[in-house]
């Protein structure tokens, strides 16, 4: 994954990594709640040889002797029955090995010190174990290491620094905890986002398509299906829309290669192919674009008609592929002089085996005399099989795509489909949420200019 990936996916997934950062800091301020605080003090301790050890003087022997035997001082110092002892000095409700639990013991290397740490939800009780830790330990040693009729101490313990009382919670603090887990939950966020990123099979962005070798038309804000197909489309909508008339060709600088039947289509139905059709028809004619747009959406159910606010035909695609109407008798118009030819009354399996016989070629050339392009609206390529022969008789395709839907793979099976039919893919149109769509410069960038895209 490249660092421009890496961004993306961490940009898509902005959402899920601030719930996660989110519900660790949550989490955290929860379990510092609910924690008992616990108060750690510290004694340290002097061990030296006695001085009646070795003729009053004690030597380098002596101490070196005492170094080696540090780590087992430690560990005798940080027993049970250590812990016995001094819960019995200070009368306290806790067994030996409790106490040992709260005591932790550290030697300074190449030193003859201990260092004890006593950590207990209670300031006073930490305290005054750490500061009979010294008492009761040198009253075990004495008892493990002197010899019988010894007057003195073999081993002197020390206490160089008493406890003092704490007076802060020991770490950590709740701020430490809030902190740790909100960068857990950054973490967990961030790994969450990057393997959805490794597993999402699905297209977010141009980029992604010029990856797949699929030439961009351009990026446009979803229609607002609340209004009707062919109004105010926005600045952005609008401006993705003249591309696409420019890659079509106005009436005057039409090129002699230029499509004339372009069949618009998505893979699936997640993308509004029949919306961006019915836009695109509206801004040809406003042109002055001799535009003709064929509804062949059979299963979308008289699409142009709704779409384009053309109510109450009875005749249209299915009455003229059936024979029962003459395709001028069906033809209605529509904005700015657009020639439209509803899908007609509901198909039935006539007319969808229709459209893949000769009789829609020949609706097809009946209706593009004169004109400069048809536009036909196709079912998607996964509901109908008449899609496949309607991409077959058409000049191009524009193949519409919904950012966050559509998959590589329904692409990949599209443009395969393409290539077999020997019908060139003028281009996608990809489909961005409309919340995504609201700055035009963002869209502009997005856009692949259309010559560039018809290379």
């Amino acid at each position: 994954m490249t660092f421009r990936e890496l961004g993306r996916a961490l940009r898509r997934g902005a959402l899920l990594v601030a719930v996660c950062t989110v519900l660790g800091a949550v989490a955290a301020v929860a379990f510092a709640a609910l924690r008992t605080p616990e108060y750690t003090a510290g004694v340290q301790l002097f061990l030296g040889a006695s001085e009646e050890s070795d003729g009053g003087v004690v030597t380098r022997q002596d101490t070196a002797y005492l170094q080696q035997r540090m780590p087992s001082y430690a560990a005798v110092l940080g027993s049970p029955l250590l812990g016995e002892r001094i819960a019995g000095r200070l009368a306290l409700d806790l067994t030996g090995a409790e106490v040992a639990a709260e005591m932790a013991v550290q030697v300074p290397a190449e030193t003859v010190l201990l260092d004890v740490q006593v950590t207990d939800p209670s300031p006073d009780r930490a305290q005054a174990i750490a500061n009979a830790a010294g008492d009761a330990f040198s009253a075990l040693l004495a008892e493990l290491e002197d010899t019988p009729g010894a007057t003195v101490d073999a081993v002197q313990v020390t206490t160089i620094r008493p406890a003092a009382l704490p007076t802060d919670p020991a770490p950590p603090t709740a701020t430490v905890l809030v902190a740790a887990g909100a960068l857990l939950g950054l973490a967990v966020g961030v790994a969450l986002a990057l393997a959805r990123a490794a597993t999402d099979d699905r297209v977010h962005s141009a980029d992604e398509l010029v990856a797949l070798g699929v030439p961009v038309l351009a990026v446009v804000p979803a229609r607002d299906r609340r209004r009707p197909a062919g109004g105010p489309t926005g600045p952005v909508r609008g401006e993705a829309l003249r591309r696409l008339r420019a890659l079509l060709g106005d009436r005057a600088g039409r090129r002699p290669d230029a499509p004339r039947v372009v069949t618009v289509l998505s893979p699936t139905t997640s993308a509004d192919s029949a919306g961006l059709g019915c836009d695109l028809a509206v801004v040809l004619a406003a042109a002055d674009v001799r535009t003709v747009l064929v509804d062949a959406d059979m299963p979308a159910d008289r699409a142009a008609t709704g779409l384009l606010g053309l109510a109450g035909q009875t005749s249209g695609t299915s009455t003229v592929l059936t024979g029962q109407v003459a395709v001028h008798q069906a033809l209605v118009r529509g904005p700015h002089g657009l020639q439209v030819l509803p899908a007609g009354p509901q198909a039935g399996a006539d007319v969808a085996d229709a459209l893949a016989g000769p009789r829609m070629a020949e609706l097809l050339t009946e209706v593009s005399a004169g004109t400069d392009v048809t536009l036909v609206l196709a079912p998607a390529l996964d509901q109908h099989s008449g899609a496949t022969a309607l991409a077959a008789l058409a000049d191009g395709v524009v193949l519409v795509l919904r950012a966050g839907r559509t998959t590589r793979r329904e692409i990949r099976d599209a443009t395969t489909l393409l290539t077999t039919l020997d019908t060139p893919l003028i281009g996608a149109v990809l489909e961005e949420p409309a919340q995504r769509g609201s700055s035009a410069r963002t869209h502009r960038a997005g856009v692949v200019p259309a010559d560039h895209a018809a290379r």
